[in-house]
């Protein structure tokens, strides 16, 4: 697990640790990256094998989903913070994990709480895969204007201090450095650095009435009640509204987003607020890719949109 966000920055939650992240492929994509073929150089880890040919102008093309059983390439990753004699475990899905300290070169065993999750499943039709985001809802206030607001958790917000101060104007107050600053004999992840003040710039979606996210995460949370479940949420869901190769042009071929993309709907916004906190707004995410799903992994589509795939290949 590392503790920088995609071509971004750390996150420091209110215990003052640091959140970590990690990737994982179902057995269909890790089998089709791995590949059936016996000589290890036709394998698609090799950024060789990555550079689009003329007979393959929309890039690799991972196995798809299809109706009855066909189950195809799903991406997941996640965000995770550092349990503590403070938090109320209850309200999480955990897992025992090793943590890295780069200052001694050591893993530490820890407990770590999930909080962020993105999940990426490609299933017919659509090429550009179907991108959907959760969050524990312990991570920040609630948007405004939901009515009646709730009360704080009762172990307060993994990532805001619940005062409204500091000032979060593009979601976050301020972006600790890239290296990780550890403390010196304190447990598995805990930094010398002030936690990271995180807001929600983009609603949770709340239309239509009666079937929107909102409505629809009241809906799961009440069918999963008594499980870890019932207090994570869906934030957004984005997919390709015109999906088709023949709709599709690599961005390295000159394609634009979200025109050539499949036409993402919606086209930005979609964003998690412990893996993408400091892209929250579209300034902030230019240099980035973009501040949703399809928008960011476009650039990856030589790749069929992993970023994971592109950027390991060596």
């Amino acid at each position: 697990m590392q503790t920088k966000q995609a071509f971004s920055f750390p996150l420091i939650d209110q215990r003052n640790n640091y959140v970590y992240f990690d990737i994982r492929y179902n057995q269909a994509q890790y089998d089709f990256i791995r590949g059936q073929d016996a000589d290890p150089a036709s394998w698609l880890y090799l950024a060789k094998n990555l550079v689009p040919k003329e007979n393959v102008p929309k890039g690799l093309q991972m196995p798809m989903s299809s109706p009855p059983s066909t189950l195809g390439s799903i991406m997941v990753k996640a965000a995770w913070r550092i349990k503590t004699d403070k938090d109320d475990a209850s309200r999480y899905y955990s897992t025992p994990a090793f943590i890295y300290n780069p200052q001694t070169s050591t893993c530490v065993p820890a407990t770590v709480l999930l909080v962020g999750l993105h999940i990426a499943h490609k299933v017919s039709p659509f090429t550009e895969w179907v991108w959907s985001t959760f969050e524990q809802v312990d991570n920040v206030p609630p948007d405004a204007g939901v009515t009646p607001p709730p009360a704080p958790p009762p172990a307060g917000y993994s990532f805001n201090n619940g005062t409204g101060s500091p000032a979060t104007p593009n979601g976050y107050d301020y972006r600790p450095p890239v290296a990780p600053s550890i403390k010196a004999g304190a447990q598995p992840g805990a930094s010398t650095l002030k936690p990271v003040q995180v807001t929600r710039v983009n609603p949770i979606p709340d239309t239509p009435q009666g079937a929107s996210t909102r409505d629809l995460n009241a809906y799961y949370q009440q069918l999963l009640k008594g499980t870890v479940w019932q207090y994570y949420q869906l934030i957004v869901t984005q997919w390709p509204f015109q999906p088709g190769l023949d709709n599709f042009v690599l961005m390295q071929n000159g394609g634009v987003y979200p025109r050539d993309s499949g036409a993402a709907f919606p086209v930005n916004g979609a964003i998690n607020t412990t893996m993408e906190t400091y892209l929250q707004t579209q300034n902030d995410a230019a240099g980035a890719g973009g501040n949703s799903c399809m928008e960011c992994h476009y650039g990856a589509g030589q790749s069929d949109f992993s970023w994971g795939l592109n950027r390991r290949a060596h």
